[in-house]
């Protein structure tokens, strides 16, 4: 099994502008409702989201994305700008240097891996066919993915398929990266990759990173990284601050982590 290597991604260099800020955010998907959300990330942060099943991490990891377009109340910034504020070209910019790892990876079952790692030139160029096959065929050799080019996910182990995820997710030299449960049901080789790889992000290119999850051996295993940790219940952050601070909130709140 191939070792992951560290996605191609460029840093803001803007000495402590905000990738990411939410402002006193709500937002209301379905009957579940996030509220009051403040959280910040800039460029070489590393921010954990977590809370049990249920808790809304997975909601707002999607608006942090800017899929639900501008939230109910409150400002959702990227890069400094108030999404609800621009045009859709501009947010189309901006959704460009951001790189999503979804739930379940949402990969996209009709389309072969190429197909997948290569959609966001769909979106975000005008790279004509060549520039994007070399492009894509190149991240997938460093991936050690080349071989299953024209595979389909449903032929893939889940550990290949989350490769393909991280691959689509870093294939446009993102500043941000979002990851939902990036170890959730991975088995224990393809765990560390993902965990080495999310090292690899902070150490090498001063990206930032939001990650959701439950998983504590992750936190664990990234601690002096992170910037902060909060954790939700309900769609409302109960706790921000520290890990040390998270742990010592875990343990004098009864909550098993």
């Amino acid at each position: 099994m191939a070792p992951l290597p560290p996605p191609c991604c460029i840093a803001t260099g803007d000495n402590g502008m905000s990738l990411l800020r939410l402002d006193q955010v709500s937002h209301t998907v379905g009957t579940f409702q996030l509220r009051d959300i403040s959280l910040s990330l800039e460029a070489g942060d590393l921010v954990f989201i977590t809370g049990s099943s249920g808790s809304g991490k997975s909601v707002l990891l999607k608006l942090c994305a800017t899929l639900f377009f501008a939230p109910d109340r409150g400002s959702l910034r990227v890069e400094n700008q108030d999404i609800s504020q621009v045009d859709y070209l501009t947010l189309q910019g901006l959704r460009k240097h951001i790189g999503v790892v979804f739930q379940r990876d949402s990969l996209i079952s009709n389309y072969t891996v190429y197909d997948n790692v290569a959609l966001p030139f769909e979106y975000h160029t005008s790279a004509s066919v060549t520039e994007v096959m070399e492009q894509v065929m190149a991240h997938l050799e460093q991936w050690g993915l080349a071989k299953y080019a024209h595979c389909r996910p449903a032929e893939l182990s889940t550990g290949h398929r989350r490769q393909v995820a991280v691959a689509r997710a870093t294939i446009m030299n993102p500043r941000l990266i979002l990851y939902d449960e990036p170890t959730e049901g991975l088995p224990r080789l393809f765990r560390l990759q993902v965990i080495n790889h999310i090292e690899n992000v902070l150490v090498d290119h001063q990206t930032g990173a939001l990650v959701t999850t439950m998983d504590r051996g992750l936190m664990d295993r990234l601690q002096s990284y992170i910037t902060r940790v909060f954790y939700l219940e309900n769609g409302r952050i109960l706790f921000s601050g520290s890990y040390p601070e998270y742990i010592e909130f875990c343990e004098t709140s009864g909550i098993i982590r």
